[in-house]
């Protein structure tokens, strides 16, 4: 039996590492820091959960994620 995949999505960092606390929850953890090549995860692995850091400033529209699209 497959793990599910938890692809967890980190551009900006600074933030701790939680691979462990999701691997003892029974994911395979996949680690993008690039949102093209999360893209890309997405379409090949098809994870079950997303993580991803959230950085709203209202200055910088233009540089607003595209993982919705």
């Amino acid at each position: 039996m497959t793990k599910p995949v938890l692809l967890s999505v980190v551009e900006i960092g600074g933030y701790p590492n939680f691979s462990q606390i999701y691997q003892r929850a029974g994911f395979d953890v996949v680690i993008e820091t690039r949102m093209r090549k999360a893209m890309s995860t997405i379409k090949k692995r098809q994870p079950a959960v997303i993580v991803a850091e959230f950085n709203f400033q209202s200055d910088f529209r233009d540089r607003t994620s595209s993982l919705s699209r």
